[in-house]
C-alpha cells in the first residue's frame, strides 16, 4: 500500500511510474509490478455493499423460516418497519420487505460500478491513446507484485516515508477482508451474483 502519494502520480499508471523509482539490490522493482490501481472517490459505495449482504441474509433467515423442512408454514413472517426500540412501525409481509430492499440496493449498486467503470476506461483509453491523464485519483494507492515474497522484500527494504518518492509512504496492505476489492485492480466486468459482494481482490502479492 502507498499513501501519501504526490498529485503528478495520482493514476494508476503514474503509480506505476512512481514506484519504478525504487531499487532493491541495486535493481529496479518496475518488472515485479504486476497491476497498480490508485485510490478512488467510492463515496458510500462499501456501504451499500454492506448493506446489499445484510439483507441478502436477513432474506436468507426468513425464507429459510418459512419453508423449514421443505414445507410452507400456515403464515408468512412478517416484520416491523419504521419503528423505534420495537415501538410503533408498520408490520409488512417479510419476504416481500427484504426482496425489494435487496432489488434496490442492487440498482444503486450496479450505478456506483458503471461510474467507477467509466473512469477506469477513460484511464484506459488515454493510455492507449498516449494522452497526458489529469491526475484525478486519492493520494493513495495499491501495487500488486508478482509474487507473495517480493511483495514482503520490497516493503521490509522500503518500509516508510521515502524521498525518493516524494515523500510517498510504502506499506504492506492490510488483509484483503478489510479492504473494498474495488480498489485493487478493478477489471471491466463486474459480477452482480450475491457470492461476488463485496468483491476479493487476486490472491497475490500486494503493498
Amino acid at each position: 500500500m502507498v499513501t501519501l502519494v504526490p498529485k503528478d502520480y495520482r493514476t494508476d499508471e503514474g503509480l506505476v511510474h512512481l514506484m519504478g523509482k525504487l531499487k532493491v539490490d541495486g535493481i529496479k522493482i518496475g518488472q515485479q509490478i504486476d497491476c497498480t490501481s490508485i485510490g478512488r472517490r467510492l463515496e458510500d459505495f462499501p456501504d451499500l455493499v454492506e448493506e446489499h449482504n445484510n439483507t441478502v441474509r436477513a432474506l436468507e433467515e426468513v425464507l429459510v423460516k418459512y419453508l423449514k423442512d421443505g414445507k410452507m408454514a400456515a403464515k408468512r413472517p412478517t416484520a416491523k418497519i419504521g419503528s423505534t426500540l420495537g415501538l410503533a412501525g408498520t408490520k409488512v409481509d417479510a419476504i416481500d420487505h427484504h426482496a425489494r430492499k435487496v432489488k434496490e440496493l442492487r440498482d444503486k449498486i450496479e450505478t456506483k460500478r458503471a461510474d467507477i467503470d467509466a473512469l477506469i476506461r477513460r484511464d484506459r483509453n488515454a493510455r492507449k491513446a498516449k494522452k497526458q491523464i489529469k491526475p484525478h485519483g486519492e493520494n493513495y494507492g495499491f501495487v500488486t507484485f508478482k509474487t507473495i515474497a517480493e511483495a514482503h522484500r520490497i516493503a521490509r527494504a522500503h518500509r516508510g516515508r521515502l524521498k525518493e518518492l516524494g515523500g510517498a509512504e510504502l506499506s504492506l496492505a492490510p488483509p484483503s477482508r478489510d479492504l473494498v476489492s474495488a480498489l485493487f485492480c478493478i477489471t471491466n466486468a463486474w459480477p452482480l451474483a450475491d457470492e461476488d459482494l463485496p468483491l476479493q481482490p487476486p490472491r497475490s502479492g500486494k503493498t
